[in-house]
């Protein structure tokens, strides 16, 4: 319905919920990364930067193998104004060799 079509601020990786946008959000993401042969990688959305509500876990092919990979998952969660959606990545030994190709992060409200 009208009532659902709201407009997030986009910044960074991050969706923020505008005036007036509160309810129960499904939040969903898509992306295609590459990381580093014999890791296991973890992925989070969080609500602000305190609040974990998805995570997927993927791991990545025997050394020497090429890694590209997509993944998607999701959550639905409670949300008020000005409260802040991130997608968090972490590997096994905390390291950083993640290349994100593309991502996509989208929200939608599906009650009020």
């Amino acid at each position: 319905g009208s009532s659902n079509l709201i407009t997030p601020s986009y910044a960074a990786g991050t969706l923020t919920v505008p005036a007036g946008g509160a309810g129960t959000y499904r939040v969903n993401c898509q992306f295609g990364w590459s990381g580093t042969a014999s890791k296991a990688w973890v992925f989070y959305l969080y609500k602000n930067t305190d609040t974990q509500f998805a995570e997927a876990v993927s791991a990545t092919g025997g050394a020497g193998i090429p890694s590209q990979y997509v993944t998607a998952f999701g959550g639905c969660i409670a949300l008020a104004a000005a409260d802040v959606v991130s997608l968090y990545v972490k590997s096994t030994d905390g390291g950083t060799s993640f290349t994100m190709a593309y991502g996509e992060l989208f929200m939608e409200r599906i009650g009020a």
